[in-house]
């Protein structure tokens, strides 16, 4: 979140440079050449807000999330209320009471997380694992440790997968987030997709009038879903039978859905390369159309068969919501 100085008073600037650190440049002599405004966090022991003050304007950056709580695994899909929450923290942490008034504000990055209760540790893994050959545009999926990543560094839109439990334990460590053991005990069932709306995709937005206080929950969670879902996807297609009834309820014929079936199971022996090679692109893509039309996905595709943790439970409009919820499954 960026204000600009102008919709700043006096004493705000005073009160902001009293607090704001700064950078040195000096030469080699010990003489001064110059200084630069730094970002800054405002407790060393949370992942709350860091800010950045300059004469021209104010950025704020950080987990709503964690500062409305002693972690960040649950939050508000209410864009307004996260940003009257960093409000709320900056005063309780600086004293200096910034305006709440939305449209004096720019957006520049938002992230909307979910969290899909896939059972325990062994399921999260393999779905990590398999998650791997689930691309969206092109070569753009990649693995980091316990982390999926999709379109890494993109200013529209970037993707990512990850294990909340490993996750958790390390913020615990670290002492930035504070779980009890309950809790950390419940992370364990947890596959987190997080999708982050880039500089680009919210300059977009407001050429289209879209303002980013006007994005109500509902449309960041279809934001979310148009995302993830011809990567994950959340129809059950337990079998290649199933497959071939879904493809039958799907295709304008009987022949073409049995050339679509004919092609995945083509793309379990030979992988999706060599079959793409060996047909036209207007027959490839075709039965790639029908494929998807039953339930498969990217990923089911890459990699030559049905993912098998996707059977589970993940339903892309359905994350769990609360403690209570991941208790109760």
């Amino acid at each position: 979140m960026k204000i600009d100085a102008d919709f700043l008073t006096d004493a705000q600037h005073e009160l902001l440079r009293a607090i704001s650190e700064r950078k040195l440049h000096v030469a080699g002599n010990g003489e001064m050449i110059s200084s630069t405004s730094a970002w800054q966090r405002l407790r060393s022991d949370t992942m709350g807000i860091t800010f950045h003050y300059t004469s021209n304007n104010l950025t704020l950056c950080g987990s709503p999330a964690s500062v409305v709580s002693h972690n960040n695994v649950f939050g508000s899909d209410e864009i307004v209320d996260c940003f009257t929450s960093m409000i709320d923290f900056f005063k309780k942490e600086t004293f200096i009471a910034l305006p709440r008034t939305a449209h004096f504000w720019t957006c520049s990055r938002i992230d909307i997380t979910n969290n899909y209760d896939l059972g325990g540790q062994t399921e999260v893994k393999e779905s990590l694992e398999m998650l791997k050959y689930a691309t969206t545009r092109g070569n753009n999926v990649e693995r980091r440790h316990t982390t999926i990543y999709w379109n890494k560094g993109s200013k529209l839109r970037m993707g990512k997968a990850y294990n909340k439990f490993e996750h958790a334990k390390k913020m615990q460590k670290d002492n930035k987030h504070f779980y009890t053991p309950e809790q950390l005990e419940l992370c364990k069932k947890i596959l987190r997709l997080e999708l982050t709306l880039g500089n680009e995709f919210l300059r977009r937005q407001r050429e289209s009038k879209i303002e980013w206080y006007n994005m109500t929950a509902q449309i960041l969670q279809l934001h979310h879903k148009d995302f993830f879902l011809p990567t994950v996807g959340n129809i059950d297609v337990p079998t290649v039978t199933d497959l071939h009834n879904k493809l039958v309820s799907v295709a304008p014929s009987n022949g073409l859905a049995l050339a679509a079936l004919n092609c995945f199971l083509m793309i379990q022996s030979l992988g999706v390369t060599t079959v793409k090679e060996s047909m036209s692109k207007t027959t490839f893509y075709r039965n790639r159309k029908l494929l998807v039309l039953a339930g498969l996905t990217n990923a089911d595709l890459n990699a030559g068969r049905i993912l098998e943790f996707r059977r589970k439970s993940i339903e892309l409009g359905q994350p769990v919501q609360n403690w209570t919820e991941l208790k109760r499954a």
